[in-house]
């Protein structure tokens, strides 16, 4: 039976033949093959040099059948080597999409992206993630479980469109993915990412209705306001020299709020979470619900995957400008650079829109804003949840909802 010589046993006919010179006769007695393959190794040197460097010294490795996709994944694999050149990272979605762009460059209308191609992709180019991982404050369990007996109480005769829930988060607006994927073995080299933050207030009804953005920057009106007309945006902006909420803001927002609940003629249940800059005010139509101490993280809709969802939104759009910049620029931190308040806001809101009502609404029931009728959706979500920790073992892109 013939024999093929693995990239390790290819490598060291290489290395023998550099220190002995032996004839082609001689090696291909010594490692029990033809002359012929001899003479190819021989012949394919630089080739077979490229692979190593590239994919380690794969003991499975066997001989590529070109496929229509061949030039695709070439393609591809240049493109990843540039990319990373320039220390810029690169995570799978942002594979994927440009991956389905060289597609339709190069007329593969069959051809799709998926996470399977993608994880054949990784194996192929021996890539792998880096990535930092960070742990979550503890929560008080007991006084979670307290609070949630307490909500169907509190949340009597109100209609699930009058119980709203709002929220801050940071928003780094510049941030390119903090994590990568890169050859196994390569060290990564990432340049200093930008820290420019912008805070964005979410509120939003049990139905997933969402109420116009706050957004906070530190600048009251940057360059690239000029000429631009705020008013046609839908949401609201201030600035001051943090970009934080303070309680003189949210105090202005919350009366803002209160006058349109009463022309709407509607009376409103608001929770909140109990930071410093939340004022305790007592209003015509909205009464404030102010959730107990450390336990915003299991019992606010917003924290239960919201917020997680809008700022998965924003990335992709992060991505999209990625792809169409990433040649033109010299590293990550030029890149970043591109992205202007004014492109934040955009997103903001276009992100916003792609929340969709009913993953609203299932946040809102892991939180406990659930009557006893509601006891099998409950049980629902608890299995979606863990379903998504067992997506999450095996790959960091694909979503329950893909799944």
């Amino acid at each position: 039976k013939r024999k093929w010589l693995t990239l390790e046993e290819k490598i060291n006919v290489l290395e023998d033949f550099a220190k002995t010179k032996s004839s082609h006769r001689q090696l291909a007695e010594r490692f029990n093959v033809g002359k012929t393959q001899i003479a190819n190794i021989l012949r394919e040197k630089e080739t077979i040099y490229k692979s190593w460097r590239e994919n380690g010294l794969n003991q499975h490795a066997k001989k590529k059948m070109k496929t229509e996709t061949h030039d695709l994944d070439s393609i591809m694999f240049d493109w990843f080597c540039a990319v990373r050149n320039k220390n810029m990272p690169i995570s799978g979605p942002l594979l994927q999409e440009k991956a389905s762009e060289v597609a339709k460059s190069l007329g593969l209308q069959e051809f799709k992206a998926s996470n399977g191609w993608l994880q054949k992709f990784k194996i192929r180019h021996n890539i792998l993630y880096k990535s930092d991982y960070s742990e979550s404050a503890d929560v008080s369990l007991q006084t979670a479980e307290d609070w949630r007996r307490k909500l169907k109480n509190i949340c009597e005769g109100y209609d699930e469109c009058n119980i709203f829930n709002c929220d801050e988060t940071a928003l780094i607006y510049q941030a390119v993915p903090d994590k990568t994927l890169t050859v196994k073995n390569k060290k990564c080299f990432d340049d200093k990412v930008s820290k420019k933050r912008l805070t964005i207030m979410l509120c939003v009804n049990m139905e997933g209705v969402f109420e116009q953005p706050l957004i906070i920057g530190k600048s009251l009106k940057p360059h690239c306001f000029k000429g631009v007309q705020l008013e046609k945006f839908k949401m609201s902006y201030k600035a001051n020299t943090k970009a934080w909420m303070t309680t003189e803001i949210m105090t202005e927002w919350l009366d803002k709020f209160n006058r349109k609940m009463k022309r709407e003629n509607r009376n409103v249940l608001l929770f909140m979470g109990n930071a410093t800059c939340h004022p305790h005010l007592k209003l015509s139509n909205v009464q404030l619900i102010f959730l107990p101490p450390n336990t915003s993280s299991i019992c606010q809709p917003l924290d239960l995957g919201i917020i997680r969802n809008f700022k998965q939104h924003y990335r992709k759009l992060i991505l999209r400008r990625m792809i169409s910049h990433v040649e033109s620029v010299n590293n990550a931190s030029e890149l970043a650079k591109k992205v202007s308040i004014l492109d934040a806001i955009m997103w903001t809101i276009s992100a916003i829109r792609e929340i969709k009502p009913e993953t609203v609404h299932k946040c809102f029931l892991r939180a406990g804003f659930a009557a006893v009728s509601d006891e099998n959706l409950l049980y629902d979500v608890a299995e979606e949840e863990e379903l998504e920790v067992l997506l999450r073992s095996f790959t960091c892109e694909m979503s329950v909802q893909d799944y």
